[in-house]
């Protein structure tokens, strides 16, 4: 059954080969479903400093989703590179110090087409035609950030 959620997340560094990383563990829903099914979907909100009433301008694609271990190095660097990402390291190891051993990382990685919406399109323009705020973008598979 499909399955939505909010979720903190870091993206490769660049350099590496892109894509999406997260931590959760093991025996909660997400977890589970990527098991039964690694095909996913996900919705990246973009904050607007102005205008900040309107919708927000989103990015949204498809992909396939791995369990890797809570010690993975590559998921560990990006956790590590942004102050949300430290923050929930530090409390995974926490949980950890108390015994909790169902921790890890989810790597996404996206197919090559992702979908936009009023990205880099002018306000003034969609409010004359919704659909002229979609918009396409490839991603050579292999290709890092």
């Amino acid at each position: 059954m499909p399955y939505s959620v909010g979720v903190n997340y870091g993206v490769s560094l660049p350099g590496m080969p892109f894509g999406i990383y997260l931590m959760t563990r093991r025996h909660l829903k997400k977890a589970r479903n990527i098991v039964e099914n690694p095909n996913v979907s996900l919705v990246v909100s973009l904050t607007r400093r102005l205008l900040w009433f309107l919708p927000p301008p989103s990015i949204h694609f498809q992909g396939k989703a791995e369990i890797l271990d809570w010690k993975d190095e590559v998921g560990t660097r990006i956790f590590e590179s942004f102050f949300m990402g430290r923050q929930i390291l530090r409390k995974y190891r926490e949980a950890n110090g108390r015994g909790e051993t169902r921790i890890c990382f989810v790597r996404i990685t996206p197919d090559e087409e992702m979908f936009t919406y009023m990205v880099g399109y002018p306000v003034w323009e969609i409010t004359k035609r919704m659909e002229s705020g979609a918009g396409r973008v490839n991603v050579p598979k292999g290709s890092t950030r």
